[in-house]
Order: structure tokens, then sequence, then C-alpha cells
């Protein structure tokens, strides 16, 4: 099974797009002035019509508070309804709202990245424990996916995970469906292939890591035991990951050029799977 984060075991709905919080723009003219709130509002006036305006609180992302990580750390210790219930104010602060904050601010720079706008997927803090032995009820990290707005069914990802010991980013698909599972194979026994398993090699010198072991202890029938890239074949998902060390990056403004300027470390990666999957 393949691992959608250090640690965290793939859940089904972790691969491919989900509803895209989008942007509203302006309709005739904006405004923009700093608010009383903070330093990081700016609230955005619109001219919707001629008989009134509509208002809409644009925050610019300053970093996550320094309490995230410390409510992050209580709740791993208080892991139960009753005390979420007493700090649920705090966690809206803490995490809710900048969670939404920093995605949009990251899906801004994606864009710019990769030319494509992107669905957000913020992972709710409630887990889904039908089907796992540990019963804790909520996530003890922040985890928000990107997935390109295009009309395949399967896309690449870029991943962010932020919790008390790490601050992680990623990009790949966490499961191939058949239809994409089946051209994955073939282009690794093409030429593409290779280029692949070089973007791989370079990965180290980068600062990242291939995901996970292979799937598959053997090579689909269909190719040579002995084939060049055969821990390639016997993979159903692809996915690279890269730690950044320094944890208190999260709680600067910095941290969106920090991700953007690593996630355009790993565009081979992306490209070679938005081809795949075009």
């Amino acid at each position: 099974m393949a691992t959608a984060w250090p640690g965290v075991v793939r859940s089904s709905n972790m691969a491919g797009p989900s509803k895209l919080a989008k942007r509203r723009t302006c309709s005739r003219a904006c405004f923009v002035r700093a608010t009383p709130r903070s330093a990081g509002a700016l609230r955005e006036l619109s001219m919707n019509d001629e008989y009134g305006t509509s208002e809409q609180m644009i925050m610019a992302f300053d970093g996550f508070p320094r309490d995230t990580v410390k409510f992050l750390c209580d709740l791993k210790n208080n892991n139960n309804k009753k005390w979420f219930d007493e700090h649920r104010a705090t966690y809206e602060a803490a995490i809710k709202v900048p969670a939404k904050t920093f995605s949009e601010a990251m899906e801004r720079d994606l864009e710019k990245l990769t030319g494509t706008a992107h669905n957000v997927k913020i992972f709710r803090i409630n887990r889904d424990v039908r089907f796992s032995k540990d019963k804790t009820p909520y996530n003890t990290h922040v985890h928000v996916s990107f997935a390109p707005d295009v009309e395949a069914s399967v896309t690449p990802v870029w991943s962010f995970g932020l919790a008390p010991k790490y601050l992680t980013l990623g990009v790949g698909i966490m499961g191939f469906e058949k239809r994409e599972l089946e051209a994955y194979r073939k282009r690794v026994d093409s030429p593409a292939g290779a280029t692949l398993a070089k973007h791989i090699a370079a990965l180290p010198k980068l600062g990242a890591r291939l995901g996970g072991e292979p799937e598959l202890k053997r090579v689909p029938k269909e190719f040579p035991v002995d084939h060049p890239r055969e821990a390639l074949l016997r993979r159903k998902s692809l996915t690279v990951w890269m730690e950044i060390d320094e944890l208190a990056l999260a709680n600067r403004p910095q941290l969106i050029k920090g991700c953007t300027t690593r996630y355009k470390k790993l565009m081979p990666i992306f490209e070679w799977l938005s081809e795949l999957c075009a």
C-alpha cells in the first residue's frame, strides 16, 4: 500500500482532485486597503452593481501561528472529543483559518509555477477510524493537497504536511487507476522511462527522496525480470517527498516562497506524470 505522508497510511479519499475553493474576482473595480483587524488583512471592495458594494476579506499569509504546533502537540496528548470541544476556538484560530489562508496563497504560486489552476483540499481534522485499530478521533497534523484543475480523472498532486516534528512537501500519484497503471508501465518501458529514472537518480542532490517501496514483489509478467527499470515497473504509485529541516519556517510569511522554491525542483516529476495522465 502506498503511503501518502511519512508515517500515515494512504486512505481512498487522498487521491484525485477535490472541490476547488475558487477565489472570487471583482466584476468592475477593486479597491484594497488595510484593515485594523491585523497588519496582514486586506479588504477587497467589489463594485458588483450600480446599487451597492460587497465586501470580501482577503488575508495575506503571515505564517502559521506558533500556537499551531503547540495545539497539535496538546491534541496528541489529549486526543478525545471532550478536550477538543473545550479547545475548539484555539483549533479555529491556530489551524483552520491559517490553513485556509496558506492554501489560497500557495495555490496562486502553484498556478504561476505550472500554468494551471489547482483544486485545494484541506484534510479534515477528524480521522476516519472505521477500518483502523487506532480509534483516536483526531489527526495531529495539517495536510493540504493541490490537484491540477484539468479533465483527467487522475493527476499528480502537490502535498504539504505540517506536524510537531516535520514539515514535508511532496508531489506524485498515490495510487494509479487501472488505465493509468497500464500507461505508466508502457511509459516506463519506453525511452521516457529512462528520463524518469534520471529524474529519480537526481533526487538526493535536491534533498528529496522517492516515497515508499515498490508495491509488487515481482515484475509484471509482460516485462522481462531483468528489465533495467524493474523497480519502477513494480510500483503502483509514484510519489516524491522533501523534508524541510527548518520547522520554524512554518511560522513565517516566507513559507510560501520556501515551498514554491522546493516545488520547482520537483517539477520534472510533476511534468512526467502530467504527460502520462494527459
